[in-house]
């Protein structure tokens, strides 16, 4: 893909997604508006579903990329994106029950997975990379709606979500630059600057699911537009790309599952949100998350394009892992010294 086509493919991205964001607002403000209640880390009523900008940004930038002779992904990824778009902008207005939500998620993902080239290993480096066989499918699908849904939950401090879809997206143009992944990619990340303007704190409105669960499904479900063993590698540049995001996630959903909590309703659990309710403002929390995640996403394409990469991976993910460790402990810490300082009327 040369200079000038990424250029108007990210600046189309851009363009599209701030104008129809800035757009929207006075009419969101109108009849979507997002009201602060206990679970919320916002104090003044935002308007909310500003993700319709993000989702037109990425429609545009696909045309523009088609316009240019750029392959577009396979029409299941598209229509299961649109799916989530859809259901997503019904949630931000209706509240739609998990028993609507869930399925449409379930089938959107097995349009994409059942005509795929199947997962051959599990996406790990060796020796981890043991055969899937049966449990390709099922594995599949649960990473698609897994991830669509984690993307969903870790949105909401101003400008996290967009970051992290910056992030993510310049990692699939790394990889697949010359292909879908690289036009997908570079219009996620166009269209979530373009957002980012409007949702840094303090956001003039939130993306919503409409943009969150689109979003967090192009990126679960782009893996499956490469063959073969290359799935296993774009997944695991994915989660690495994204690994505050799914760490955090998994971290607070297998801890409130063994808690026995509705895993499905809102809560302020997530690690970066004990981190606001500690003290630290969002686009604090937002920029040592941002520049870390970038970090340690160049160092995973790096690993994942090198002869060594199964050495350099590992080295990656020990990495990630040290990480995470460390921002629990920085939680912990934190939650420590500020119930400390609260004095005993507080109490």
């Amino acid at each position: 893909m040369t200079l000038i086509a990424t250029a108007a493919i990210l600046l189309a991205a851009f363009a599209v997604s701030y104008g129809t964001t800035r757009a929207l607002i006075p009419l969101l403000t109108k009849h979507l508006l997002d009201r602060p209640n206990t679970r919320s880390s916002h104090t003044v009523p935002t308007p909310r579903s500003g993700g319709l900008g993000i989702v037109a940004g990425i429609g545009v930038a696909l045309l523009v990329s088609y316009a240019l002779d750029f392959h577009l992904p396979r029409w299941q990824i598209i229509a299961g994106a649109a799916a989530m778009a859809a259901v997503g902008l019904a949630d931000d207005r209706f509240r739609l029950s998990v028993k609507v939500r869930l399925p449409v998620q379930l089938a959107a993902a097995a349009l994409v997975v059942y005509p795929a080239t199947r997962l051959s290993h599990f996406p790990l480096p060796t020796p981890l990379d043991f055969g899937l066989e049966l449990s390709a499918v099922p594995l599949s699908i649960l990473w698609i709606v897994g991830m669509t849904n984690l993307y969903n939950f870790l949105d909401g401090i101003d400008g996290y979500a967009a970051v992290q879809g910056i992030i993510g997206g310049l990692a699939l143009v790394a990889v697949g630059s010359s292909g879908p992944l690289g036009s997908v990619g570079i219009a996620i990340a166009g269209a979530s600057a373009g957002f980012l303007i409007l949702n840094w704190r303090p956001a003039k409105i939130f993306m919503g699911d409409v943009g969150s669960s689109t979003i967090g499904f192009l990126f679960a479900a782009l893996p499956f537009q490469v063959e073969g063993g290359e799935q296993a590698d774009a997944i695991l540049l994915v989660a690495l790309a994204l690994w505050f995001f799914f760490s955090d996630g998994f971290y607070t959903f297998l801890g409130r599952l063994l808690g026995r909590h509705r895993v499905w309703e809102a809560h302020r659990t997530h690690l970066y949100q004990r981190l606001v309710i500690s003290g630290l403002a969002h686009d604090y929390v937002v920029i040592w998350f941002g520049s870390v995640g970038a970090l340690l996403t160049a160092l995973a394409v790096v690993a994942i394009s090198r002869p060594f990469s199964t050495i350099g991976l590992w080295a990656v993910i020990v990495v990630a892992l040290c990480l995470f460790t460390a921002l629990i402990v920085v939680v912990r810490v934190r939650e420590s010294r500020s119930s400390e300082s609260t004095s005993p009327d507080e109490r």
